[in-house]
């Protein structure tokens, strides 16, 4: 699922603005993997809490990491409404 690995001596720096948009700008382009979707559900469902955000291109939003992640934020905020 994309999981990285990393040592505590060996981990890279990254320095990224983080910003909430609304998901209803977000454009995702890729197919997902149901199961790869469900397994997501299934960590946030046991751990509470998540800890990469969706990263999306700052000038059409079009995603670029974490399209597996959208369907369930996108399920979420119908919920919610």
């Amino acid at each position: 699922m994309g999981i990285e690995h990393w040592t505590k001596t060996n981990k890279p720096l990254r320095i990224m603005r983080v910003e909430m948009v609304p998901i209803s700008m977000v454009h995702p382009h890729e197919a997902v993997i149901g199961h790869e979707v469900e397994e997501f559900c299934n960590s946030l469902t046991n751990k509470g809490v998540f800890y990469r955000p969706i990263l999306l291109d700052s000038n059409t939003y079009v995603v670029l990491d974490g399209h597996h992640r959208y369907p369930l934020f996108l399920s979420i905020t119908k919920t919610m409404r």
